[in-house]
């Protein structure tokens, strides 16, 4: 249980790659993101990846040499990770 509680307080990042082109989509997939359809309230039609904070600017400078889109990180938390409100954007 402490594991669970330890990982539970580790904030995270989930990163956004607003405006990808339709040709990188496969590329996006293989490196584990997930499409977004926009049906959430304030919530883009994009692919997203929630990975450890400290992570997060490798990522975005991931998709800006190879899926030449604008990216965008927001911080999440536990309370936020598994809630609507990690589907928005601000």
């Amino acid at each position: 249980m402490s594991s669970l509680l330890a990982r539970a307080r580790v904030a995270s990042c989930r990163v956004w790659a607003i405006g990808s082109p339709y040709g990188v989509k496969d590329a996006l997939y293989a490196r584990q993101y997930r499409w977004n359809d926009g049906s959430f309230p304030n919530s883009p039609k994009s692919w997203y990846r929630d990975v450890p904070e400290a992570d997060a600017p490798a990522q975005m400078e991931w998709l800006k040499e190879n899926v030449w889109c604008r990216g965008e990180a927001v911080r999440l938390t536990a309370r936020d990770r598994h809630s609507e409100r990690a589907m928005a954007l601000p």
